[in-house]
Formats: C-alpha cells, structure tokens, sequence
C-alpha cells in the first residue's frame, strides 16, 4: 500500500499515527511511505510499467503529492483515497476512489467562537495559503459568514506574505481579530506585529490552525491554535482503505470522509484581555449598541466612568484611532448595510443610523468611502 503523507509537519504525522493505529488493530496491509515527491512519482513511474507486477494494492495520497501527481495516481486504476484534496481530481476514475477531509467549516466556527467569547473587535481578518487551496476557501467562507452574523464584516489578506502583510495589518482597525489559514501562516502574522510594534492579544488576537506545537511555542507570543485531530482522519482513512480492497464495494464505502473534530488550544495570542483593553471593549460594545441613536464622544465616556481625557488616551493606545471615528465608522456600516439590503430614503437611513441630517451622512460618506451613497446602492444592491 502506498501511502504518501507529509512526514514532517504535524498533520502527516497525525495522519500516520492514525494509519499505524488501525493497522495494530487489523493488520490487512502493509504500508509503503513515501518520504518526498519525488520518490512517489518514481513509484507511480514503476506501476505504470509493470501493471500488476508491481504488487501494489492500492494508494492513499495526502498533499506530499501535487494535482498532477495525484491525477496520475488515479489513473493507475488502483483503489485509492485522496486526502485535502479537490474532489474535481475525481473525474473519469476507473476503480474505487474517496475523498478525505478535515471539517474546515467546524474549524472556522471553533476560531470564530473563540474570538466572540473575548470580547468586541473593530474588524477580523482571515490571512489564507501561500496558494489557492480549496480547505483554506472553505475556512475562510465559514469564519467570514460567522462573523456577518455577529454584525461584523471579514477582511481576507490578498497581498504578498513577504512584503504587504504588515501593511494590512496595520491598516485594520484595532482590536482586531485574526484567523490564519494554518500554524505556519500564523507564525509569519506574529512576526509582521513585531515588525508593526502591534500588540498582541491587546491590538491583534491572533488564532492558527494545525496546533504544531514547533510553531506554536517557538513564536514570540504562544499562539493559539485549532487542533483538527489527523489522528482521526489518518484512522479513518485506513478503515476505508480496508473496505476498498474487499472484492465487493458498497456505495457507502465511497462516500467522502469529513472529520468534523476540532479543538481550541489556547495560548498568549489570545489571553484574556488586560484591564485596558477591557475598557476599550466596553466603550465598543457601548458604540456598538447606541451609535444609531446618535450619540457623541460625551455619552461614550460617561458610560466608562472615566476622564475623558484618561478615554481617549486609551482608545488611541488600543485602537489607534479616535472614539468618534469609532462611533462614525460604526454608524457608517448600519448605512451599507440599509442601502444594499433595503429601499429606504436618503433621508430615512439618516435618521436610522443616528447622523443630524441627509446632507451631512452624504458629506461625510462621501469624504470616507469614495463615492456617493447611491454609487455605492448601484453597486452593491442584493436582488
């Protein structure tokens, strides 16, 4: 059985471990692991060759092995189960082939969860793959989708992850959360904060995906992570694995593997938060809960009980802005949302979202977005 995982991260080590473990139980098969790329197409290239005389009974190909590859497995009309993988590989597959998977929705919601339990966030950020992947598209569906049910909006890093992530970053207003796509992508999300002087959890609460406890550890804040249990998947693979090779196969036994098991570990990345950055979360909440009703820098910090002054020193220091730039931009996302969900008056969403007139909303959304409200209504309007 040819089994090509990555044997150095923690996932291909998970998943072998669950391999190995339904092997102990039910010795059915005997494993071959490929230690390289290479050293699979090498393998593939002699199946391809000698047929049957080979001697392999099936594949198991995790993402030790590119599209290509993969596809070239396929056609080898063996029994085989592909892991992380784009379920479009499967077309014109000549024997028994499975799709296995992590449940990146559950992963996302966990992360998602996670960061509404600490608190109010201005803003949350989704940092994905070096490459399009279709696990990474799905982590960053869910965990957007999450957060427009809280009242939130997702910003999904689409630059360089050498150069421009610090820049976006940056310019994500304070606290701000973020869910990288995995540990190795969180680490360099740690790293572009130092670079920033950006604090973390008080400015940037930061969540990876994989719990690689080599990443996890070694950054210069812990970093919390999601555990998905490969573990579980690897055991579940292998079972499938056995039930493919039987002479009969059934239709359930080509169903896809999901392993919906996910876990938060965690870490310093997002400790609870410092009594300052307590404060900021409570003149949020309160911006977020009153600012259609039109209220001022004055209401925010009487709602604190502090100095004014003692307010927007901290604020400043948190969020790198002002409290009314926190009420305005709260007060500007009920207006995007009136105008692209609903057919109300200029005059109506102004009074809704707390502005004095219809003239000074246009003013300033105009100032702060770029283009007219009713620009923005052509552009955006949902049927």
């Amino acid at each position: 059985m040819i089994i090509a995982v990555k044997l150095y991260d923690k996932t291909g080590r998970g998943q072998i471990d669950g391999i190995i473990r339904f092997l102990r139980q039910r010795r059915e098969w005997v494993p071959l692991f490929m230690h390289t790329e290479q050293e699979l197409a090498d393998e593939i290239a002699r199946i391809e060759r000698q047929g049957e005389a080979a001697g392999v009974s099936g594949l198991i190909i995790g993402p030790l092995a590119g599209d290509a590859l993969t596809r070239r497995a396929i056609d080898l009309a063996l029994p085989t189960v592909v892991i992380a993988k784009t379920p479009k590989l499967a077309a014109g597959a000549k024997a028994p082939l499975v799709f296995a998977r992590n449940d990146n929705a559950a992963i996302a919601t966990v992360a998602a969860e996670h960061f509404f339990s600490l608190g109010v966030f201005r803003s949350y950020g989704y940092v994905p793959w070096f490459e399009p992947r279709d696990w990474c598209r799905d982590r960053a569906d869910t965990f957007a989708e999450c957060v427009r049910l809280a009242g939130g909006r997702m910003s999904a890093f689409a630059g360089d992850h050498g150069t421009s992530l610090a820049a976006w970053l940056r310019e994500l207003p304070k606290p701000t959360a973020v869910l990288a796509s995995c540990d190795r992508v969180a680490t360099l999300v740690v790293e572009a904060c130092a670079d920033q002087g950006l604090d973390i959890p008080g400015q940037v609460a930061v969540v990876g995906v994989d719990d690689d406890e080599i990443c996890c550890e070694s950054t210069a804040v812990p970093l919390t992570s999601i555990d998905k249990d490969d573990a579980e998947l690897g055991y579940q693979v292998a079972r499938r694995m056995s039930q493919l090779l039987k002479h009969t196969v059934r239709a359930t036994a080509l169903r896809p593997i999901v392993v919906r098991a996910a876990r938060l570990v965690a870490r310093e990345s997002t400790a609870p938060l410092k009594p300052t950055a307590r404060l900021i979360e409570r003149a949020l909440r309160f911006i977020r809960e009153n600012a259609s009703r039109g209220i001022g820098v004055g209401d925010v910090v009487r709602s604190l009980g502090v100095s004014r002054r003692l307010a927007d020193l901290r604020f400043r220091e948190i969020t790198g802005s002002s409290i009314h730039d926190a009420i305005v931009e709260r007060q500007l996302m009920d207006v995007k949302r009136l105008l692209s969900q609903t057919n109300r008056s200029m005059s109506a969403i102004a009074a809704a979202t707390g502005f004095a007139s219809p003239n000074n909303l246009k003013k300033i959304f105009k100032k702060r977005l770029g283009q007219t409200m009713t620009q923005f209504r052509a552009a955006n309007r949902r049927a």
